[in-house]
């Protein structure tokens, strides 16, 4: 048995497990489990995103910039990355793990956050991870989101995908950051749990009880 600071620990620092990072720097995030800390969050994001490629943890690190969380400059960049950048990055990983930064991705490109904007990419990244969504299952807060999306469809131009790892032409930095949506905010304590778990069950180890 163990609390769940324990095996988060064990998850990413014994078994170099980088979902297992997200989730520690996700509890020192939010406090949960553990004593807030979002300079030592960032560090765990950027470890798991930048080394891993965890689709989570660079969506997690795109809104710690935005929200200049854990000493990092709102205007700045990390390793010569925006928010945006970040957000791409992990839209790019899998379409189950990577949804929620699809959507921040393409908030960042409605808004012109760190880029011009664009409005008719981001409709297109939103319907084509909605309809992920949907195939996949992936829960209902996602879905909560494609159905407000839907609702207000008429209203939104959409760009065709032809190649949606490129990015925007003539990117350029820009100073507005605000209104990015953070579905990563929204994660609840049990969410602790089942990630911890998930861990384990990729690891192929029986962590045993958690507190």
């Amino acid at each position: 048995a163990g609390t769940r600071l324990d095996w988060a620990r064990k998850a990413c620092m014994e078994l170099q497990g980088f979902y297992g990072c997200f989730v520690l720097g996700t509890m020192y995030e939010m406090g949960v489990g553990a004593a807030k800390n979002d300079k030592r969050a960032v560090e765990l994001y950027k470890f798991a995103c930048l080394n891993g490629g965890e689709e989570e943890a660079c969506n997690a690190l795109g809104h710690s910039l935005t929200e200049g969380k854990g000493g990092l400059d709102r205007d700045g960049k990390v390793d010569g990355r925006t928010a945006r950048d970040f957000f791409k990055l992990g839209c790019d990983g899998s379409p189950k793990d990577g949804a929620a930064a699809c959507f921040s991705y393409a908030d960042a490109l409605r808004r012109g956050v760190d880029g011009p904007a664009d409005p008719a990419r981001a409709a297109a990244y939103e319907d084509r991870t909605c309809a992920k969504v949907a195939e996949l299952d992936l829960g209902a807060e996602l879905k909560e989101k494609c159905s407000k999306l839907t609702t207000h469809a008429a209203a939104r131009p959409v760009a065709a995908l032809h190649a949606p790892s490129a990015p925007p032409p003539g990117a350029a930095p820009s100073a507005s950051r605000s209104g990015t949506v953070s579905i990563h905010a929204a994660k609840r304590d049990d969410l602790c749990i089942d990630a911890i778990q998930e861990q384990a069950r990729r690891a192929h180890v029986d962590f045993g009880k958690v507190d």
